[in-house]
Protein backbone atom coordinates (compact mmCIF):
# COMPACT_ATOMS: atom_id res chain seq x y z
CA UNK A 1 0.00 0.00 0.00
CA UNK A 2 1.34 3.41 -0.96
CA UNK A 3 1.48 5.50 2.25
CA UNK A 4 0.27 8.79 0.78
CA UNK A 5 -3.08 10.55 0.48
CA UNK A 6 -3.74 13.69 -1.54
CA UNK A 7 -5.55 16.93 -0.73
CA UNK A 8 -7.56 17.54 -2.81
CA UNK A 9 -7.99 13.91 -3.85
CA UNK A 10 -6.33 13.06 -7.15
CA UNK A 11 -9.24 12.97 -9.65
CA UNK A 12 -8.37 9.90 -11.74
CA UNK A 13 -6.50 6.62 -11.89
CA UNK A 14 -3.85 6.04 -14.52
CA UNK A 15 -2.36 2.80 -15.71
CA UNK A 16 0.78 1.75 -17.50
CA UNK A 17 4.36 2.78 -16.83
CA UNK A 18 5.71 6.12 -15.60
CA UNK A 19 9.24 7.49 -15.35
CA UNK A 20 10.53 9.50 -12.37
CA UNK A 21 13.36 11.87 -13.31
CA UNK A 22 15.74 12.86 -10.53
CA UNK A 23 18.73 15.18 -10.71
CA UNK A 24 21.68 12.74 -10.58
CA UNK A 25 24.37 13.28 -13.21
CA UNK A 26 23.13 10.13 -14.96
CA UNK A 27 19.59 11.51 -15.39
CA UNK A 28 19.68 12.09 -19.15
CA UNK A 29 21.47 8.82 -19.93
CA UNK A 30 19.07 6.94 -17.65
CA UNK A 31 16.09 8.69 -19.21
CA UNK A 32 17.25 7.77 -22.72
CA UNK A 33 17.37 4.10 -21.73
CA UNK A 34 14.07 4.28 -19.81
CA UNK A 35 12.18 5.92 -22.68
CA UNK A 36 13.56 3.28 -25.05
CA UNK A 37 11.72 0.75 -22.87
CA UNK A 38 8.62 2.89 -22.26
CA UNK A 39 8.40 5.57 -24.99
CA UNK A 40 4.97 6.90 -24.04
CA UNK A 41 5.40 6.88 -20.25
CA UNK A 42 4.56 10.18 -18.54
CA UNK A 43 7.36 11.97 -16.68
CA UNK A 44 7.25 12.75 -12.96
CA UNK A 45 10.16 15.18 -12.57
CA UNK A 46 11.73 16.02 -9.22
CA UNK A 47 12.29 19.57 -8.05
CA UNK A 48 14.20 21.78 -10.50
CA UNK A 49 14.42 19.12 -13.22
CA UNK A 50 11.26 20.70 -14.71
CA UNK A 51 13.60 23.27 -16.28
CA UNK A 52 14.85 20.60 -18.69
CA UNK A 53 11.43 19.09 -19.38
CA UNK A 54 8.94 21.78 -20.36
CA UNK A 55 6.46 19.14 -21.52
CA UNK A 56 6.56 17.05 -18.34
CA UNK A 57 3.26 15.80 -17.01
CA UNK A 58 4.03 16.01 -13.28
CA UNK A 59 6.40 17.98 -11.04
CA UNK A 60 7.04 16.63 -7.53
CA UNK A 61 8.78 18.26 -4.58
CA UNK A 62 9.05 17.95 -0.81
CA UNK A 63 9.47 21.72 -0.40
CA UNK A 64 6.20 23.42 0.51
CA UNK A 65 7.11 26.78 -1.09
CA UNK A 66 8.84 25.33 -4.16
CA UNK A 67 6.16 26.20 -6.71
CA UNK A 68 5.76 29.69 -5.38
CA UNK A 69 9.47 30.27 -5.96
CA UNK A 70 9.49 28.55 -9.35
CA UNK A 71 6.51 30.55 -10.56
CA UNK A 72 8.37 33.77 -9.90
CA UNK A 73 10.83 32.67 -12.59
CA UNK A 74 7.96 32.70 -15.14
CA UNK A 75 9.10 29.49 -16.76
CA UNK A 76 6.95 26.91 -15.01
CA UNK A 77 4.84 24.92 -17.43
CA UNK A 78 1.12 25.40 -16.89
CA UNK A 79 0.38 21.91 -18.22
CA UNK A 80 2.15 19.96 -15.47
CA UNK A 81 0.31 18.72 -12.40
CA UNK A 82 2.18 20.07 -9.37
CA UNK A 83 2.55 17.77 -6.35
CA UNK A 84 3.97 18.55 -2.89
CA UNK A 85 4.76 15.78 -0.39
CA UNK A 86 4.66 16.73 3.30
CA UNK A 87 5.16 14.70 6.45
CA UNK A 88 3.54 17.09 8.90
CA UNK A 89 0.44 19.21 9.03
CA UNK A 90 0.73 22.27 6.83
CA UNK A 91 -1.83 24.44 5.12
CA UNK A 92 -3.36 22.38 2.29
CA UNK A 93 -3.47 25.59 0.27
CA UNK A 94 0.26 25.26 -0.38
CA UNK A 95 1.12 28.00 -2.89
CA UNK A 96 0.63 26.90 -6.47
CA UNK A 97 0.45 23.16 -5.76
CA UNK A 98 -2.39 21.19 -7.29
CA UNK A 99 -2.13 18.30 -4.81
CA UNK A 100 -0.58 18.08 -1.34
CA UNK A 101 0.33 14.48 -0.45
CA UNK A 102 0.50 13.53 3.21
CA UNK A 103 1.96 10.45 4.78
CA UNK A 104 5.38 9.31 5.73
CA UNK A 105 8.48 11.39 5.13
CA UNK A 106 9.85 10.00 1.92
CA UNK A 107 13.56 10.47 2.63
CA UNK A 108 14.15 11.79 -0.89
CA UNK A 109 12.07 13.45 -3.56
CA UNK A 110 12.75 10.52 -5.90
CA UNK A 111 11.13 8.08 -3.50
CA UNK A 112 8.20 10.44 -2.94
CA UNK A 113 7.73 10.93 -6.68
CA UNK A 114 7.75 7.17 -7.22
CA UNK A 115 5.06 6.81 -4.56
CA UNK A 116 2.96 9.56 -6.13
CA UNK A 117 3.23 7.82 -9.52
CA UNK A 118 2.16 4.51 -7.95
CA UNK A 119 -0.62 6.19 -5.92
CA UNK A 120 -2.22 7.53 -9.11
CA UNK A 121 -2.10 4.07 -10.70
CA UNK A 122 1.14 3.78 -12.68
CA UNK A 123 3.02 0.49 -12.74
CA UNK A 124 5.84 -0.07 -13.37
CA UNK A 125 7.54 3.11 -12.21
CA UNK A 126 11.09 3.52 -13.51
CA UNK A 127 13.62 5.79 -11.79
CA UNK A 128 16.00 7.77 -14.01
CA UNK A 129 18.63 9.89 -12.28
CA UNK A 130 17.53 8.74 -8.81
CA UNK A 131 20.76 7.03 -7.76
CA UNK A 132 20.96 7.93 -4.02
CA UNK A 133 24.76 7.98 -4.08
CA UNK A 134 27.55 10.56 -4.32
CA UNK A 135 27.86 10.52 -8.13
CA UNK A 136 26.94 14.19 -8.48
CA UNK A 137 24.12 16.16 -10.02
CA UNK A 138 23.10 17.24 -13.52
CA UNK A 139 24.42 20.73 -12.85
CA UNK A 140 27.88 19.29 -12.13
CA UNK A 141 28.09 19.66 -8.37
CA UNK A 142 28.25 16.95 -5.78
CA UNK A 143 25.73 17.10 -3.00
CA UNK A 144 26.91 19.66 -0.46
CA UNK A 145 26.44 17.15 2.34
CA UNK A 146 28.79 14.72 0.60
CA UNK A 147 31.41 17.38 -0.14
CA UNK A 148 31.47 18.22 3.55
CA UNK A 149 31.84 14.52 4.37
CA UNK A 150 28.38 14.28 5.93
CA UNK A 151 27.72 10.68 4.95
CA UNK A 152 25.10 10.51 7.68
CA UNK A 153 22.77 12.28 5.24
CA UNK A 154 23.04 9.60 2.57
CA UNK A 155 22.68 6.93 5.25
CA UNK A 156 19.50 8.69 6.45
CA UNK A 157 18.04 8.78 2.93
CA UNK A 158 18.94 5.17 2.24
CA UNK A 159 17.43 4.13 5.58
CA UNK A 160 14.07 5.57 4.43
CA UNK A 161 14.24 3.49 1.24
CA UNK A 162 15.09 0.36 3.28
CA UNK A 163 12.39 1.08 5.86
CA UNK A 164 9.73 1.18 3.16
CA UNK A 165 11.12 -1.62 0.97
CA UNK A 166 7.79 -3.50 1.25
CA UNK A 167 6.05 -0.46 -0.32
CA UNK A 168 8.27 -0.35 -3.41
CA UNK A 169 6.56 -3.07 -5.47
CA UNK A 170 6.60 -2.19 -9.15
CA UNK A 171 9.35 0.43 -8.76
CA UNK A 172 12.65 -0.09 -10.61
CA UNK A 173 15.79 1.93 -11.26
CA UNK A 174 18.12 2.50 -14.19
CA UNK A 175 21.31 3.15 -12.16
CA UNK A 176 23.13 3.63 -8.88
CA UNK A 177 22.34 2.36 -5.42
CA UNK A 178 18.60 2.31 -6.15
CA UNK A 179 19.24 -0.10 -9.03
CA UNK A 180 21.04 -2.39 -6.57
CA UNK A 181 18.07 -2.14 -4.19
CA UNK A 182 15.18 -2.34 -6.66
CA UNK A 183 16.61 -3.97 -9.78
CA UNK A 184 16.22 -2.98 -13.42
CA UNK A 185 12.84 -2.69 -15.08
CA UNK A 186 11.75 -5.93 -16.72
CA UNK A 187 12.02 -6.03 -20.51
CA UNK A 188 8.82 -5.17 -22.32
Amino acid sequence: MIPLTATPPYPMKHDGPAIVVGSAASAFEDLTRATALFPTAPLFVCNHMWRWFAACEHIVTMQAVFFQNARVQHRLTSRAVRHVIVDRSIDPETPDAHHVWRGVKAGSTGLGAAWVARAVGHKPVVLAGVRVDDSGYVHGYRALEFVRGNWGMIDHVRAAWHKHRDKLDGIYSMSGWTKELLGCPPPT
